[in-house]
């Protein structure tokens, strides 16, 4: 026992200070190393979309090259259009690796060529690579070598037929490393990963969009002495702006956060803000929020968001400003000054790498230091088992057992960026009927009572066919693969018979993905605005068979 401990001390020693903790085992310089592997029996698209939207992915549960599932590319429009991924965040500049993958056509023709391909955007322009090119019969192997330029920016694989009325699958991708990376390749200290603005010294080249005043103002501060004060606003567009051209990188994903705080008696209580950016990209000037976030007056409050900016977008700005709310009929709260403060932004990729990488120091720390023998493997069982309980906990609204609004929104950033998915979904949006009414009369115990039943009945009537999320205090989305309206309104009406002291109802309103309304591709934001029409329309139908209950306007 006492060798083995000495042992397990020395080996985790050395782990905690070897270098090759925290970039690649130094095994040989021939070695191959996997960088991807996919086979798609996730039954999930896995980052893989169609180029240019020129086709339609579908995963094919006909039988792959090796297990039951394919992705397959139908409706294409051009030889280039079929399945892509973003390699940006596996593949390192300089570096060689080995490309293989398997086709299948949907049908047999030898005069049809086949090939992988990889995109490159460069410092000096794109770089195009044919990695194989073959004919197909039955799954069909292709593959190839390519070195990633040293100036590479970002990368894409994508597969590509030379007919396009040709549909085909494709299966068991596979990426391997030729050559070991060193450690100085993937350094976050080997570029700027982060900016910063404080407003401590000056207005940090923020501008104004429109003719608003910016000044640096000591009246109110996140953190320091000053903060950015933004006045003399009469569009709600009118807010401060700063270039980001040069600190970001297209085609590469970015955290913005910002802090906000607006104040004044005359101003309501809580308003809407934007996060967003700007930037000119085939001769249109593009608009993109990153995030909306409703603030509490008086208080400074963060936004943050994730985007990618796409390649050969210029002249990139940064943008905070108030909600559109009416454009006709705008007020006060819309027109508001505001101050900002401590806005950061950092490339998500390197974060997260940094990030990785100073986890791995504190645990192999840990380690080192709680080594005292086979104790450590409990404790770190026990730690791991927190965690999990942790994240779990994270996702889930204590009160209702049912998911939380974040996990709810990004479920829905989800679809956004794969509307595809929704095709065979539906949106039920519930709402519980007279909350306020209940809280006014019957006491907010029974209001929350009331929030409780209509989520117990909703996780019953649901059960595995989908999701139920708490969108908010009495509001509720259900995600299922099936209609089940008719079962959760039945559920709702033999509940309202059911009298525990307060009356109980609950508004239903469903839709899906509609082609004649959403024409090719499904429009998330579009489903739900339907979904809570039919709800509405429920509810003024609940308050006429209720007016005799309790009068309720």
């Amino acid at each position: 026992m006492k060798r083995f401990i000495f042992c397990l001390l020395a080996l985790l020693i050395f782990i905690s200070v070897s270098p090759a903790s925290l970039s690649y085992a130094e095994e040989t310089s021939e070695y191959i190393y996997t960088v991807l592997e996919e086979d798609f029996e996730s039954k999930n698209f896995n980052g893989w979309y169609p180029l240019g939207g020129q086709s339609v992915l579908t995963l094919n549960s006909d039988g792959g090259h090796s297990g039951d599932y394919s992705l397959y590319a139908s409706d294409r429009s051009a030889s280039w259009s079929g399945p892509t991924l973003n390699t940006s965040n596996l593949l390192v500049p300089g570096q060689a690796y080995h490309f293989e993958a398997y086709v299948k056509s949907s049908i047999d023709e030898s005069t049809i060529l086949w090939s992988i391909v990889i995109e490159v955007p460069t410092e000096e322009g794109e770089v195009y690579a044919n990695l194989s090119t073959t004919n197909v019969s039955g799954w069909t192997k292709l593959s190839g070598d390519f070195e990633l330029p040293e100036d590479a920016i970002s990368s894409n694989i994508y597969f590509e037929a030379s007919d396009t009325d040709v549909n085909f699958s494709i299966d068991d991708i596979v990426i391997t490393g030729k050559s070991k990376p060193s450690v100085t390749s993937i350094s976050p200290e080997s570029e700027t990963f982060e900016y910063n603005f404080s407003f401590e010294e000056d207005l940090n080249n923020w501008k104004p969009r429109g003719t608003p005043v910016l000044e640096r103002s000591s009246t109110f501060s996140h953190d320091g002495q000053y903060s950015l004060f933004t006045s003399n606003r009469t569009k709600t567009w009118m807010a401060p702006m700063v270039n980001i051209s040069s600190m970001i990188k297209p085609n590469t994903r970015y955290e913005y956060s910002a802090y906000v705080m607006y104040n004044g008696k005359e101003y309501e209580e809580t308003h809407v803000f934007l996060l967003e950016i700007q930037y000119n990209y085939d001769g249109k000037e593009e608009y993109i929020e990153i995030a909306s976030k409703e603030f509490q007056k008086g208080t400074w409050s963060k936004i943050s968001g994730e985007l990618i900016v796409p390649p050969g977008a210029i002249d990139i700005h940064l943008f905070i400003q108030t909600a559109n709310g009416d454009k006709e009929n705008l007020t006060a709260d819309d027109l508001m000054p505001f101050y900002i403060d401590d806005i950061t932004i950092q490339n998500s990729t390197v974060k997260h790498r940094k990030e990785m990488i100073q986890l791995a120091v504190i645990i192999s720390l840990a380690a080192v230091i709680l080594a005292l023998g086979t104790l450590i493997i409990v404790f770190a069982a026990k730690r791991l088992n927190e965690t999990n309980n942790v994240l779990l906990e994270a996702s889930i609204d204590t009160m209702t057992n049912t998911f939380n609004r974040n996990s709810y929104e990004e479920q829905i950033s989800i679809f956004e960026k794969n509307p595809q998915q929704c095709r065979k979904l539906f949106f039920t949006v519930c709402d519980v009927n007279f909350l306020k009414h209940i809280n006014d009369n019957y006491g907010h115990e029974k209001g929350d009572n009331a929030i409780i039943r209509c989520a117990s009945l909703l996780i019953r009537s649901v059960g595995k066919k989908g999701q139920v999320y708490r969108t908010g205090g009495d509001e509720f989305m259900c995600i299922t693969k099936s209609d089940l309206t008719q079962n959760i309104n039945r559920a709702l009406s033999e509940e309202a018979l059911d009298y525990k002291g307060y009356p109980f109802a609950a508004a239903v309103g469903t839709a899906c993905f509609d082609p004649k309304t959403d024409g090719a591709a499904p429009d998330i934001k579009a489903i739900i605005t339907r979904a809570d029409k039919e709800m509405y329309k429920h509810k003024e139908i609940l308050k006429k068979q209720m007016k005799d209950f309790y009068n309720i306007e």
